[in-house]
């Protein structure tokens, strides 16, 4: 895979049916990116968490998906490393745990450095201790973290966020790609 590097008014030249192009994904990821960054500058407020936490995750997935490395993949570790700062926080858990799951997936793809790969993907099993049990335990105790996990999302409103996320999601996809 290659890096790809472009601009955000590339974003506005995306094809609107047949795919995601790479620079249309890129303008994306870096976007959430810098927003993401900003939000953590500037004092985490749960929604802003919440909300860019998933766009960098879908940002991922997309490049993920096209098969090609963002230009802003060097950014990623050290932002990475600062929201997993936020992981003792409950409320922020489902946000972390949903990028995570991202970064994870771009590290067996060869985005990072060796040692921040293994750093990330160290990060990553520490977090999804806290959500999920051990391959061992019995079918019956699923239920439990299903309700666990389940009741986390519901505590926290990540329903309304979510819905809030889609639209925006399609906001873009409608204007950019």
């Amino acid at each position: 895979m290659e890096p790809v590097t472009t601009t955000p008014s590339a974003a506005a030249t995306a094809p609107h049916r047949g795919g995601v192009s790479a620079a249309a994904a890129n303008s994306f990821l870096q976007l959430a990116v810098e927003h993401l960054g900003l939000v953590l500058r500037s004092g985490v407020r749960s929604e802003d968490f919440f909300q860019f936490c998933f766009f960098v995750a879908r940002g991922i997935d997309c490049a993920l998906t096209n098969n090609f490395i963002p230009a802003v993949a060097h950014l990623l570790p050290s932002l990475v490393k600062e929201v997993y700062q936020h992981r003792n926080n409950s409320s922020l858990q489902s946000a972390i745990m949903v990028l995570m799951i991202s970064v994870k997936n771009a590290c067996k793809h060869g985005w990072f450095q060796i040692a921040d790969a293994d750093e990330l993907l160290s990060m990553t099993n520490e977090i999804y201790g806290s959500y999920c049990t051990s391959l061992t335990e019995e079918a019956s105790s699923a239920l439990d973290t299903i309700s666990k996990v389940m009741s986390r999302k519901l505590i926290f409103g990540l329903y309304e966020q979510a819905v809030r996320t889609s639209t925006f999601i399609s906001w873009i996809y409608g204007n950019f790609l």
